[in-house]
């Protein structure tokens, strides 16, 4: 593994030792407590400024951890034995497989007898990189503690593995800080989707306005190559809270609603300019931001069912 990637190896055998062991990932707001007086603890971790990575392995009866006021946001997946998690929706049960979350500032507690994890650990400046927002005001919440699909959960597994054990442990790809913040941020996205991750101040926000709002924007820079972070920071929230905002209102998603506007424009340029020789179909692509003009050319057959040449064709007659 990278050398300036940072490891802890701990062992305990009793509850004082595993806390104490969880406390030096983790932070001061875990307790661990066992039923038996000695049990297995073992603790392995890879820190780094944008995520840590924890493998715990514990047997013993009845196992309890705490989590109050987390200081990171927790993706974790269960490698081995089943776990119960409780917090404030009740208990939920995790098998081997399963992945779950402990969100951002929030409270949770886990029970097992004998379990294997994969935890982890995105700090806020992490979420904040990732959300477009500032990292001292987030206030996430997640809206549920277990994945919402099998699609996204097989994600996280193949994701989490590609980071945990190969951009963590191969030094060419750890000191390249696009590819890492780009691993981590990939694996953050899914953690985002999977749990329904938001910023809880966004989302009292009016979902009509921020929808105007986009679309006024998306109309006054049609021509230029604009991106949904580009959207959401006129906006004034993050990416999340504008896909959040048009999910809400079922108006598809920001960036097919900002394809939608320039297929519409498209087509309301070729019939205007059925007239004027100079209206072809790679300047128009070009008026409307794109580049590649076979790329214009298969939105727009998706959205009208024919192609810009056959609708140019058709208005000129």
């Amino acid at each position: 593994m990278a050398d300036l990637v940072l490891h802890q190896h701990l062992d305990a055998s009793d509850s004082p030792g595993a806390t104490a062991a969880m406390q030096s990932v983790f932070g001061t707001g875990v307790e661990v407590s066992c039923a038996e007086d000695t049990f297995d603890f073992h603790l392995h971790c890879c820190v780094d400024d944008g995520v840590s990575v924890t493998w715990i392995t514990s047997s013993g009866s009845d196992v309890r951890v705490r989590f109050t006021n987390t200081s990171d946001l927790l993706s974790l997946q269960v490698t081995g034995g089943h776990l119960e998690m409780l917090d404030d929706r009740g208990a939920v049960p995790l098998h081997t497989g399963d992945i779950g979350v402990v969100c951002l500032e929030s409270s949770a507690e886990m029970h097992w007898d004998r379990v294997e994890l994969e935890v982890f650990s995105f700090p806020r400046a992490s979420l904040g990189r990732l959300l477009g927002t500032s990292a001292h005001t987030l206030n996430l919440r997640c809206a549920r503690s277990t994945s919402r699909s099998s699609a996204l959960t097989a994600l996280w597994r193949r994701t989490a593995a590609t980071l945990a054990d190969d951009v963590l442990r191969t030094r060419e790809l750890w000191e390249s800080d696009v590819v890492r913040e780009q691993a981590i941020d990939a694996l953050l996205a899914i953690a985002v989707e999977a749990f329904g991750v938001s910023d809880a101040k966004e989302d009292v926000a009016s979902d009509a306005g921020m929808i105007a709002r986009a679309d006024a924007y998306m109309r006054m820079h049609l021509g230029e190559p604009i991106s949904v972070p580009d959207v959401a920071a006129a906006v004034g929230v993050s990416v999340r809270g504008l896909q959040l905002a048009f999910s809400r209102s079922r108006a598809g998603t920001p960036l097919s609603y900002l394809r939608k506007i320039r297929m519409t424009a498209a087509r309301a340029a070729f019939i205007a300019g059925r007239s004027i020789r100079s209206t072809t179909v790679t300047s128009t692509a070009r008026q409307l931001g794109y580049t590649n003009v076979g790329r214009f050319t298969a939105h727009y057959r998706e959205a009208f069912d024919e192609t810009p040449t056959e609708t140019l064709r058709q208005a000129r007659g």
